[in-house]
């Protein structure tokens, strides 16, 4: 009989997923090393991606935070920034590149919100031809979210930098299928190159399998050209801290890719 496992005191008792079929999902997820970049500020904000930008039209950004050094950098770069938040008036930082929506993005319009589709609608109208950058950083909505997504407007994103939230609950069965759900449809068009922990993260532990609850994942669409790099080092020396104040999280080796020398001419 599976072990069922308590999330908080009061709330309900779950089942534990299959933890063959968790290491199974994690061994999908090893990031394949390739030449990175970073893109914004060199602290908590900016993102490790390939240095693949040239001919990216528009940056979807769902969630706004109080710091916007990515997609400064982008719009001085020439691409549209379209962002959507209820939780905030604007994006701290003006710009004449920034397109802004008072709206969550959520699988359902609503008064507050508004479905992935409409809101990739606006960058569609402003650029109907042209590859796109989507940054996703939606508290947990993420999920439901990316599942719901239409096809045309994923294969238009080029490169996808999205912090999953509360990963730890895929020792959940109630969650697991969601989350393995969400990665297979990613991993079917992109080649995941990048994971940061974020060093705020609890970190959950079922033996060897070592989850922290909030990591930044950068995926490449597979189409694009490939620049392997060497064997990562962990954390990459482009990454930086979250939270100053805080340790360092290092991705736990379960999630490393193998530390071999890929051979650059092929």
């Amino acid at each position: 009989m599976k072990r069922n496992i308590v999330l908080q005191a009061g709330m309900v008792i779950d089942k534990r997923a299959n933890l063959s079929q968790v290491r199974e999902l994690i061994s999908t997820l090893r990031p394949e090393p390739q030449s990175l970049v970073r893109i914004g500020p060199d602290s908590d904000g900016g993102y490790l991606a390939p240095d693949d930008l040239d001919g990216v039209v528009a940056c979807l950004s769902p969630g706004v935070s109080t710091e916007c050094g990515f997609d400064l950098m982008l719009a001085e770069r020439g691409i549209d920034i379209f962002m959507a938040d209820a939780s905030v008036t604007g994006p701290p930082t003006p710009h004449p590149r920034f397109y802004f929506t008072p709206s969550y993005i959520e699988p359902f319009n609503g008064q507050q919100s508004m479905t992935f589709e409409r809101f990739a609608d606006m960058a569609h109208l402003a650029h109907p031809v042209g590859d796109w950058l989507l940054q996703m950083d939606i508290e947990g909505a993420e999920w439901r979210v990316l599942l719901s997504a239409p096809e045309k407007y994923l294969a238009r994103c080029r490169l996808l930098i999205i912090e999953f939230h509360d990963l730890n609950r895929v020792f959940q069965a109630s969650h697991f299928d969601l989350m393995a759900s969400v990665f297979k449809r990613l991993l079917n068009d992109f080649r995941l190159v990048h994971i940061h922990p974020n060093n705020v993260s609890k970190v959950s532990a079922v033996g060897d399998i070592v989850i922290p609850s909030i990591m930044e994942f950068t995926f490449h669409r597979r189409d694009r050209p490939f620049v392997p790099a060497h064997a990562p080092v962990y954390p990459h020396q482009l990454d930086r801290d979250c939270v100053s104040e805080k340790p360092t999280l290092v991705l736990p080796r379960i999630w490393r890719t193998a530390e071999r020398r890929i051979h650059l001419d092929g």
